[in-house]
């Protein structure tokens, strides 16, 4: 490739290494297509060493010749070392290599263990050794319930936890999870359950081993409401309808001066959720001012994502002004808040 750059030959370069892509912006003489798989990996690796205390890290990956798979893994790692984390394995599942090694590979981590996949259909390779030889595999659906789509069986989930007030449409202090049925969950809260005064131990059977003390009757009605509401609308068909008015949003602000939109390249793979800030402004003040003076509710500062802020380098200006469309908004909100947008930039741009 150097050779061919030296000789002013034109060159394409598809799915190539970070290092060489570093190199041929230096030269500018060759064009390449390529995946930017040094934010995924850092963002998984924020992601999973904010979401719980683990043991160790793992990177399940492609064979060693797939640039993007080899990037992504490496990224994954780097950022995980640079927030304090030792632990951390990467796994290159060569196409010819047997399942036996991944389940060994799987069985070395310290436990607990978070592990990313390069792509989906490795996940499921992984969940599927993990279900063949007992290994637990468990999902935080925190942000994906009532959201994303997940067939627990083609996935080979064994318990899957989830927050109600967030996609669900339940109200706050609700929350729940899924067990497959012959998963031991040990108790992590006792005391009495109503439903065997007489046993004066905590009950062994489910759901009460895992349902200390009362229920929360009200939450657990708001919640049933929220997932009737959202079954009969089909997951697929709310999300359709909510990426339709975040497209509007975003093309209705992407050129206004002194806008700046992060994350927003494309509709795939995407949430209707829409940072930005607009320039000579704090995003608390830009959210005070849609508030008061425009009627528009939203959410600034960090989100409780830290380090998402840190990898966007929103850290030090405090953070984004988070834009997020729900089932019941409307192309005129969207439209007011557009023109809102437009009236608060031009303040100062």
């Amino acid at each position: 490739l150097d050779l061919l750059i030296e000789r002013k030959v034109p060159v394409v370069g598809i799915d190539l290494p970070v290092d060489f892509r570093r190199h041929a912006r230096r030269g500018a003489r060759c064009a390449f297509i390529s995946i930017d798989s040094e934010p995924i990996g850092r963002r998984a690796a924020q992601y999973l060493a904010s979401a719980g205390a683990y043991a160790s890290f793992g990177f399940v990956g492609a064979f060693s010749d797939r640039a993007w798979s080899r990037d992504r893994g490496a990224f994954f790692a780097r950022e995980l070392r640079r927030l304090g984390h030792r632990d951390v394995n990467i796994f290159q599942g060569e196409s010819r290599r047997s399942r036996d090694e991944l389940l060994a590979w799987l069985k070395g981590l310290p436990k607990p263990a978070a592990v990313m996949a390069y792509y989906d259909p490795y996940a499921v390779q992984a969940a599927n050794v993990c279900k063949e030889h007992g290994i637990t595999f468990v999902v935080d659906g925190s942000q994906g319930a009532g959201a994303v789509k997940m067939d627990m069986i083609d996935y080979n989930v064994d318990a899957y936890a989830f927050t109600g007030h967030k996609c669900l449409m339940g109200p706050t202090g609700i929350g729940g999870s899924y067990v497959r049925e012959g998963v031991e969950v040990r108790h992590t809260r006792f005391g009495g359950t109503g439903v065997k005064s007489a046993v004066r131990d905590h009950l062994e059977e489910f759901p009460y081993r895992l349902e200390a003390g009362t229920i929360n009757m009200l939450g657990i009605s708001g919640l049933h409401a929220g997932v009737k509401w959202i079954t009969e609308k089909g997951i697929e068909n709310i999300h359709n309808q909510e990426m339709a008015l975040w497209k509007r949003l975003r093309d209705g602000i992407k050129d206004v001066p002194g806008v700046i939109i992060y994350c927003a390249t494309s509709v795939e793979n995407q949430n209707p959720v829409l940072s930005i800030n607009i320039k000579g402004f704090e995003a608390m003040d830009v959210g005070t001012m849609l508030d008061v003076d425009y009627d528009i509710a939203c959410r600034t500062g960090l989100q409780c994502a830290p380090l998402v802020h840190e990898c966007l380098g929103t850290m030090k200006i405090d953070g984004t002004v988070r834009l997020s469309i729900g089932a019941f908004n409307t192309e005129a909100d969207i439209d007011a808040c557009i023109q809102a947008v437009k009236e608060i930039a031009a303040m100062k741009n």
